[in-house]
């Protein structure tokens, strides 16, 4: 591993060590983000139809990153865990065996959404044919081609156990710079460029991604010790494969529930009409620029954690997470005040129909007044998957957008309807928290009393 690319997780203090790695990984968090804001911001100049197609093709994808979280997490924590300890063949290995699953996940799904996306679309009734065919376009061409989406994600996370986290940022920015320049031109077909419309927007998305892939490809060539893609250092004991998967699981299934959480919150919208899911799907991206600071943060410390976890050395675990808790805290009250306040302004940013400002701003609202809750479900989540703690890590990744959440849109929508909808999320998150808390002072408060 080259020195210049990483960092000592050992030794610093915390908050720069934290830093150092959060940072760029928040960068790489928001940028990926970005893409599909960009295209939300540009398909919101064709109309409410085209953004809700958008919108539920867009599901698709989110439901796919799960997926890739299977290799991504599992490889990250097991390569942590070997570096911070000195193995590098193993690291070499998880990292193989991490890639090669990334890749198998991406062509299955791929396939699938190509075969069957006429029944997979036909569950959500959508009786408007230009609704229908915008998202039946965005989702067989980012789905289709999700495997590059899938390689970037892997590749930042493997570099980032690495202690390199600016290859993955920068990887990432060539993405959306690709990305934002193509978007206008395809979806609205400037200049020679046909108008493409959605079709437009996930050409771009998926050539933003494929920009990124060849980064991180060069990168390898020239200079990483560990990453190879000599098919010799690509031969593994199946037992990696077990152990990746092993952690990955619960991870996966934290971005799965997500995904189906969308899905059954436009579920119970599509009665009140396609504006009604037109500005969930605008508040949504927006919250997720919120999310995905604090996932960045989240994350930056997993490396850490892993590290940390590795060495035994309780006392700089209890700093980390005691810093890691202020933090999030205090940046998810930040930001969630800020989009608060301005909640209207965010939503015209996308949509200037006032109805769905009005209505996307609530809907807003109610999404960022539970992010502190948030933050610290994803720190506890992460802290358990660092530390190996399968069946913790399985519980929180189906509480917050899996049982509780379903259970509490269940009982909010039959009780407040419409409004029950809104505020579910919230709720769920609040609950989720506390039984977090509760299952971390069970299962590993012991691990952090030094």
């Amino acid at each position: 591993m080259n020195k210049k690319q990483s960092l000592d997780l050992t030794s610093g203090p915390i908050f720069k060590t934290l830093a150092s790695l959060a940072m760029p990984i928040m960068a790489s968090s928001f940028l990926a983000t970005a893409y599909n804001i960009t295209d939300m911001a540009w398909i919101g100049m064709l109309g409410s139809k085209a953004v809700a197609g958008v919108g539920v093709g867009g599901m698709f994808v989110w439901l796919s990153q799960g997926l890739v979280l299977f290799p991504r997490m599992g490889g990250q924590v097991n390569m942590a865990q070997c570096c911070g300890s000195r193995r590098f063949s193993e690291a070499r290995s998880y990292a193989a065996a991490a890639l090669q699953l990334t890749i198998l996940f991406g062509i299955l799904f791929g396939g699938v959404c190509l075969l069957f996306s006429d029944p997979l679309l036909s569950f959500f009734q959508m009786d408007d044919g230009e609704t229908y065919h915008a998202a039946e376009i965005y989702m067989m061409i980012t789905c289709g081609l999700i495997i590059f989406s899938y390689l970037t994600q892997t590749l930042t996370g493997l570099y980032t156990a690495q202690g390199d986290s600016k290859t993955p940022f920068k990887a990432n920015l060539i993405g959306l710079i690709a990305n934002m320049v193509l978007d206008p031109l395809l979806v609205l077909g400037y200049g020679p460029f046909p108008r493409l419309e959605a079709a437009g927007a996930a050409i771009a998305t998926v050539i933003g991604n494929l920009c990124a892939v060849l980064y991180f490809l060069a990168v390898v060539l020239k200079r990483s010790r560990i990453l190879s893609v000599s098919l010799r250092s690509w031969k593994i004991p199946p037992a990696y494969v077990g152990q990746i998967l092993g952690i990955g699981i619960p991870a996966a299934i934290v971005n799965i529930m997500s995904s189906v959480s969308t899905v059954l919150i436009n579920q119970f919208l599509l009665p009140y009409g396609n504006d009604k899911i037109a500005a969930m799907g605008i508040a949504t991206k927006v919250s997720m620029i919120v999310l995905l600071v604090l996932t960045g943060l989240a994350f930056g410390g997993q490396p850490l954690f892993g590290y940390y976890f590795g060495a035994g050395d309780k006392e700089r675990l209890s700093q980390l997470l005691k810093f890691c808790l202020r933090f999030i805290s205090a940046v998810a009250l930040a930001l969630s005040a800020l989009v608060f306040a301005f909640a209207p302004l965010l939503m015209r940013c996308f949509m200037s129909d006032e109805t769905i400002v009005t209505q996307g701003a609530l809907m807003l609202r109610w999404q960022v007044t539970s992010m502190v809750f948030v933050g610290i479900v994803l720190l506890m989540t992460i802290v358990f998957q660092s530390a190996g703690k399968v069946v913790g890590s399985f519980l929180l990744s189906i509480g917050r957008q899996g049982v509780i959440f379903l259970a509490v849109i269940l009982i909010a929508y039959f009780t407040l309807g419409y409004r029950g909808v809104i505020v579910s999320q919230a709720a769920a998150d609040f609950l989720t928290a506390i039984g977090a808390c509760l299952l971390f002072y069970k299962q590993l408060y012991k691990d952090f009393r030094h």
